[in-house]
């Protein structure tokens, strides 16, 4: 689009014409002149952005020396679509797209932006103008919306600066930026951007580059003055993620500067990378931002020039992770090669990761992760050579318990395992409760009724396996006795099948959980029991539960014979008051009656219910004078024989 002297300054010729006439007008004020000559060509440029319009105008005007008209100038300004900017690689470029109407140039042709027709640029900056770069960029970080800067360089050196610090800012950014390279008198942009001029009648102010608040555009500054286009080149590939964000433009900024940093000592280095990390995640704190700096910057090759993988992974998974997707980075699929390419450095990995009490979502994760990676012959290496760590990965993942041999490690280390399946929610998918038990007894340790229950819910023929343990090691587990009590079918059906049975079980079990007055017990034979008589002397809770037991079968030999068996201790504990209420409880309605005067001797109703005991049985005269080895206990005993 052209403007100049037409019966007036107004546009002459252009490729497009807006539909916003607001748009127009303000094209046709900001190409006329703004009172600045320069001696030479009397050349300088204006950037802006249109309001209504999706256009940045980057525009050069010339003074017309040639009109008659004082103060006439030409200005081409080029039209940008805003969406196009990222297009432009390098700014600089522009200026052989502007033509001076003195060429009989065409203006009405759209021109089509082409970076293989460019040419190369000398850099035409150097130290002296660091400090006006400071201030320009240090200015779209303040608050003010104006800067202006003196004009005391060369105009051509002065627009190359312009459009080289165009170069190096993200186009969010340049697109809110007014600039002209020479005015004297206010421009009029009209809009809420900033504006920077540069004016020949403002005296050089002296910059203190050592007292800026903005430190991170140190590197940038330097770039621009010695045209390190790589700096530019990595700005407009990220121009998406950049947008117009100053935050995220000063991230990235400080980014470049730590990646940059030229470190030895491995601290710093390390320290760096979480630094890297940090800023990341501060200028991109949501996963859907930055993404494609973050796979740039957390890629294997970047990271590898300041830690090695594992070390990298476990900062990954120690550090506040919600800036990031795992997918960006490759996050498992680095973990996966760190396995195949060294066991030692990923198990190394497990143990960092078990030893922190810092991990986040990604290091529980690569924790549980563990057990479908590692095959069991490393879990019995682990088993061996480092049970924490075992023990520790089955506390987050208890199904590994069923995949690994860990019973035949130790006490020390099954007690471990059984404090994790302690908890409910550990042992919910365990299995191997057969291996468990047989753990348990092998070590001879003591468990909670949790896991006592969940142990007899999951064993069919549970109960005849505990006492089957207790009778045959005299181990008894006090919980897992426990969980018997009550099933007494499950016992009688065990006795059955015993040959002999200890007489631990007996007075630690048998005689304290089944009633001997219950249906059960009398449904079952009475040879049965002849499996807990025993010759050795015996506690007096046992006899009484012998004695009660041979009521079940009156008449019964066997019966009659564990009666006589059990009836001498009571007696003698009776007669000498050692028998306690409780105890005597147990035997009191077997009992016969007494007269009321009489009702306080215990000895007498036994001897009164032993004698009826025997009459209905039909026992002879001759077994009565003899039932025990007291002659004149036996002569009590037949006289009330002889009254039934």
């Amino acid at each position: 689009m052209l403007h100049g002297y037409n019966h007036g300054h107004n546009y002459i010729q252009g490729s497009i014409v807006l539909d916003s006439s607001h748009d127009m007008n303000k094209i046709a004020m900001l190409s006329d002149w703004s009172e600045y000559v320069n001696g030479k060509d009397y050349s300088y440029l204006t950037f802006y952005s249109l309001d209504e319009s999706n256009y940045y105008v980057v525009a050069k005007t010339w003074y017309a020396s040639e009109m008659s008209r004082p103060g006439c100038v030409w200005t081409h300004s080029l039209l940008i679509c805003k969406d196009d900017l990222a297009n432009i690689s390098d700014f600089l470029h522009l200026q052989e797209y502007f033509v001076h109407p003195a060429s009989a140039a065409d203006y009405s042709k759209k021109i089509i932006y082409d970076d293989a027709l460019s040419i190369q640029h000398r850099n035409m900056l150097d130290i002296s103008d660091e400090a006006l770069l400071w201030q320009m960029y240090s200015f779209i970080y303040e608050e003010s919306k104006s800067l202006t800067l003196p004009l005391v360089r060369d105009f051509n050196v002065v627009q190359y600066l312009a459009l080289q610090f165009f170069n190096n800012l993200p186009v969010g950014l340049l697109s809110k930026i007014n600039l002209c390279t020479g005015t004297i008198s206010e421009r009029p942009f009209s809009n809420k951007n900033k504006t920077i001029v540069f004016s020949p009648s403002v005296v050089q102010n002296i910059f203190v580059m050592s007292e800026t608040k903005f430190p991170f555009l140190d590197r940038l500054v330097t770039a621009v003055i010695y045209k390190d286009d790589q700096m530019s080149r990595l700005i407009r590939s990220f121009d998406n993620e950049l947008g117009d964000s100053l935050d995220k433009f000063s991230a990235f900024l400080q980014l470049i500067d730590l990646f940059n940093q030229n470190l030895t000592v491995e601290s710093e280095k390390e320290k760096n990378e979480y630094l890297i990390i940090e800023q990341l995640a501060k200028g991109f704190p949501y996963p859907s931002e930055g993404c494609r700096l973050k796979q740039r910057f957390l890629s294997k090759n970047a990271t590898s020039y300041f830690v090695n993988e594992e070390n990298f992974l476990y900062m990954m998974c120690i550090v506040d992770v919600r800036a990031f997707y795992k997918e960006d980075i490759h996050f498992m699929e680095r973990v996966h090669s760190l396995f195949e390419e060294s066991k030692e450095k990923y198990v190394a990995l497990l143990e960092r990761l078990i030893d922190s009490s810092e991990n986040n979502d990604w290091g529980d994760q690569l924790l549980r992760d563990s057990v479908n990676l590692l095959s069991s012959e490393d879990w019995d290496i682990l088993i061996k050579t480092k049970w924490y760590v075992f023990l520790s990965l089955a506390s987050i993942t208890p199904s590994l318990l069923n995949n690994t041999s860990w019973q035949n490690a130790g006490k020390r280390q099954v007690k471990g395992v059984l404090d994790i399946l302690s908890k409910e929610t550990s042992r919910q998918g365990f299995m191997k409760y057969q291996e468990l038990l047989e753990a348990i007894y092998a070590y001879n340790i003591q468990i909670d009724e949790g896991l006592a229950n969940a142990i007899s819910l999951h064993l069919s023929d549970f109960v005849c396996m505990i006492l089957s343990k207790a009778n045959s090691t005299g181990i008894f587990i006090d919980s897992l006795m426990r969980e018997c009590i009550g099933k007494q079918d499950k016992v009688i059906m065990w006795m059955k099948n015993e040959s002999t049975i200890s007489q631990d079980v007996t007075t630690r079990f048998i005689i304290c959980d089944l009633d001997p007055k219950s249906k059960i017990l009398k449904d079952s034979t009475s040879a049965l029991w002849r499996k807990i008589i025993y010759e050795s002397s015996m506690p007096l809770d046992y006899y009484i539960f012998i004695f009660v037991l041979s009521f079940n079968w009156y008449k019964d030999a066997d019966a009659i014979e564990y009666m006589k068996y059990a009836f001498m201790p009571i007696y003698k504990s009776v007669i000498t008051s050692q028998i306690t209420l409780r105890q005597w409880k147990k035997l009191e309605n077997l009992m016969e009656p007494l007269k009321i005067w009489q009702d306080w001797d215990k000895g007498k109703k036994m001897r009164k219910t032993l004698a009826k005991r025997l009459k209905v049985a039909g026992m002879p005269k001759s077994y009565v004078s003899e039932f025990t080895s007291d002659d004149e206990l036996n002569h009590e005993i037949l006289k009330y024989w002889k009254k039934f």
